[in-house]
């Protein structure tokens, strides 16, 4: 079976992007309910140039919110580069799990 290779990722502040030919991003649209949420949908944009957005805008109705995100996916290298974006080492760092015994099953 052949190894997954991981995408290179680039991160500035909160934002981490991929590199692409253009700048791309991702729009969802959710109704949220006062006991579950759904997703209305999703669709990918593509712009030449780079939006200035507002990542969550809500709208609030007497039966529900309409929440619409809007998240940016990639970018080209070259803006990459001259805006002072850091290539992302992709590593996480791991918690450790700490098991106080209070889940663990008692025997009698």
């Amino acid at each position: 079976m052949a190894k997954s290779t991981i995408e290179p990722s680039y991160r500035s502040g909160s934002n981490r992007v991929v590199v692409g030919d253009s700048f791309i991003y991702e729009i969802n649209l959710y109704k949220i309910y006062k006991d579950r949420a759904e997703t209305i949908g999703s669709q990918f944009y593509s712009s030449p140039k780079p939006l200035q957005f507002k990542e969550c805008k809500t709208v609030k109705n007497k039966d529900y919110i309409l929440m619409k995100t809007m998240t940016w996916v990639a970018a080209p290298l070259d803006y990459l580069e001259s805006n002072n974006f850091t290539l992302d080492s992709g590593e996480r760092k791991q918690s450790k799990r700490n098991n106080s015994g209070g889940n663990k099953t008692r025997r009698r």
